[in-house]
């Protein structure tokens, strides 16, 4: 156990976005009447749902938007943080950061080991996962591989989107950062259990370009479409004759996939396998009867022979 003392809690939180947001109340709360000072540290650019300057502002935190990493491990230097916080913070936290005060935790927006890194909602939808949830973790040098604090759970319906998991979560998260940051105020930190179970990890890449792939089965593209909704960015889309068409519903893909049935190029390529097929069976057939006439000529050869003989069939 790491056990808080009674000195003063310098508490510095990585983050980005309304997940920060919620964790940043929760710790506002927790902090009220205790010794405690909190620095957030995000991005220049914002979420446009949510700009934590305005958020911190109003809470008596700081606040501040670097993208330089040495002006980030300059900030963090000198506020000497006593607990670190990660929270939807978009770049690797380095291990001299983390190297800066023994108690660092990150909440991740799934249920660990399973989608470690980016785009986890997407991947809990499309791998067909029938739950998910917030996991607090200790953070370490590999992304979200450290020790488990804390994990949350719930289901994920049969007709979830990545933007409604996305706000199913946000709940979700306060209640993981309450639990815990009431344990560190309280007691102190657990070391935490070690990840057990199969792990899966995936990069900041747009899956699969967006696009529905020709081989998949009708529930992986129903799962797709859902797991590419997310406005305002562009949702999951077919690339027909060169051209992405986005694709909202399972209708709308059997209707892109109709209408590129019965499209002139398809038309044309019917046509040019049936005409294929035609003197495919075309060439069979006079091949056949060929056959048959050489087949006919060597029989009455061999009549003819016999008769001359007065013997038998020939031998060979």
């Amino acid at each position: 156990m790491s056990l808080v003392g009674g000195g003063r809690q310098n508490i510095l939180v990585f983050g980005w976005g309304a997940a920060a947001e919620v964790v940043l109340r929760i710790l506002a709360a927790q902090t009220n009447g205790r010794a405690s000072k909190v620095c957030c540290i995000s991005h220049v650019v914002q979420a446009k749902d949510c700009n934590l300057q305005s958020v911190c502002e109003p809470l008596g935190f700081g606040c501040y938007l670097l993208d330089s990493p040495d002006e980030v491990l300059n900030v963090a230097r000198t506020f000497e943080p006593t607990l670190i916080i990660s929270a939807s913070y978009r770049k690797k936290i380095g291990k001299r950061i983390l190297e800066l005060c023994k108690d660092s935790i990150n909440f991740h927006p799934s249920l660990l080991p399973r989608h470690r890194g980016c785009w986890s909602g997407f991947w809990s939808i499309f791998e067909g996962d029938v739950e998910t949830g917030v996991t607090c973790h200790r953070m370490v040098e590999n992304f979200d591989s450290g020790r488990i604090l804390h994990q949350e759970h719930i289901k994920i319906g049969c007709d979830d989107t990545s933007y409604s998991l996305y706000q199913k979560l946000l709940p979700v998260t306060g209640a993981c950062a309450q639990f815990v940051l009431q344990l560190y105020f309280e007691s102190g930190l657990p070391e935490g259990s070690d990840q057990e179970g199969e792990g899966s990890y995936h990069f900041r890449t747009l899956p699969f370009d967006g696009l529905i792939q020709p081989d998949w089965s009708e529930d992986q593209v129903e799962r797709f479409i859902r797991a590419m909704y997310f406005p305002p960015f562009d949702g999951a889309a077919m690339l027909v004759d060169g051209q992405r068409l986005a694709v909202e519903s399972l209708a709308g893909y059997h209707k892109i996939s109709s209408t590129q049935l019965t499209s002139p190029l398809a038309s044309e390529c019917q046509a040019g396998a049936v005409a294929a097929l035609a003197a495919s069976a075309a060439s069979a057939a006079t091949t056949a009867t060929a056959a048959t006439a050489i087949t006919t000529a060597n029989a009455a050869t061999a009549s003819a022979s016999s008769a001359i003989s007065g013997a038998g069939p020939i031998s060979t």
